[in-house]
């Protein structure tokens, strides 16, 4: 039977975490390029953030989210939806502090966390309920976590 078990790797992890966030500068590139002339946007701006995250720079879940929502809509046509999403990734700042853990029904998260619980669901025609943790299992988790990060 195979074995499929991996050990913790800082490097590896660090790795992964760039290439995404480089792929995700690359990606928002290409979308310029393509709505470049069909929806107004502050082009500058978007290939700030681009750049900032192919140097690797941390933006926050909320600027993963914002652009998983862009690309459908973009891929639907809706230009007009299209223009306010970007407005809205274009105020994503780098993430300057050390992560923060907050429940979904955290006030931090007021403005991202409808997107989130309908990003996570994995299937689009399954009702999967996702709600917050009670405040018990929000403060183990954090302090688990903390533990854990001590050990990277």
């Amino acid at each position: 039977m195979n074995d499929f078990r991996f050990a913790p790797d800082a490097q590896r992890a660090r790795l992964i975490d760039h290439r995404m966030r480089t792929l995700l500068g690359e990606s928002l590139e290409h979308i310029a390029d393509q709505i470049r002339g069909q929806i107004s946007f502050n082009e500058e701006q978007l290939q700030n953030i681009a750049t900032r995250l192919k140097q690797g720079e941390k933006y926050p879940p909320s600027t993963f989210a914002i652009y998983t929502e862009l690309v459908k809509i973009l891929l639907a046509g809706n230009f007009a939806e299209a223009e306010g999403l970007l407005a809205e990734l274009l105020q994503e700042k780098p993430v300057t502090n050390t992560p923060q853990i907050a429940p979904l029904d955290s006030p931090l998260l007021a403005r991202q966390a409808e997107r989130m619980k309908q990003l996570m669901g994995s299937d689009p025609d399954t009702e999967f309920p996702i709600t917050a943790p009670s405040q018990q299992v929000t403060e183990t988790f954090t302090s688990r976590l903390g533990e854990t990060m001590k050990l990277m």
